[in-house]
């Protein structure tokens, strides 16, 4: 067991069963209506939730006017240094940003994170090479136990 995970258990944070996980595509992101419907419907989601999304075609039509090139392969973005540079703006800054504050509103306490932060989610070559469950689940109850002392 990894340490992280012993001291949280060692905590009496241990009785959380499970964390749902859920994703969300461009379709979703760039239907303001759709997005709107499932962010309601994901507040309402008991227990503890993550909620993974992309981009749709903002960082395309950002990319665009700045006259920086969209190379998709196979239906992927694939991201130079510029493009990079781009994609984190939009996905990590308006993106995730504008539905933090969507689920704040919905009094759905949210986190905004990237792959990046803590290296939650290392990529090469644009490629996922695996999420790191454990650091998503003590982040999670890390926060759990915040709001419940904030609450006493």
């Amino acid at each position: 067991m990894p340490e992280q995970a012993r001291q949280v258990k060692n905590n009496g944070l241990d009785k959380m069963k499970s964390i749902q996980i859920i994703k969300i595509g461009g379709n979703i992101i760039d239907n303001p209506e759709a997005l709107d419907k499932f962010l309601q419907n994901f507040a309402k989601v008991e227990g503890s939730k993550i909620l993974v999304h992309g981009g749709g075609k903002l960082a395309t039509e950002m990319s665009k006017q700045l006259g920086i090139p969209v190379n998709m392969v196979n239906g992927r973005r694939v991201t130079d240094e510029a493009t990079i540079k781009l994609v984190t703006g939009v996905y990590a800054g308006q993106i995730n940003k504008n539905i933090v504050a969507d689920l704040q509103a919905l009094n759905c306490n949210a986190l905004g994170l990237t792959g990046a932060d803590m290296n939650i989610i290392p990529a090469t070559n644009g490629l996922m090479q695996k999420l790191i469950t454990d650091l998503l689940v003590i982040l999670t109850l890390r926060t759990l136990k915040l709001s419940y002392w904030s609450k006493s």
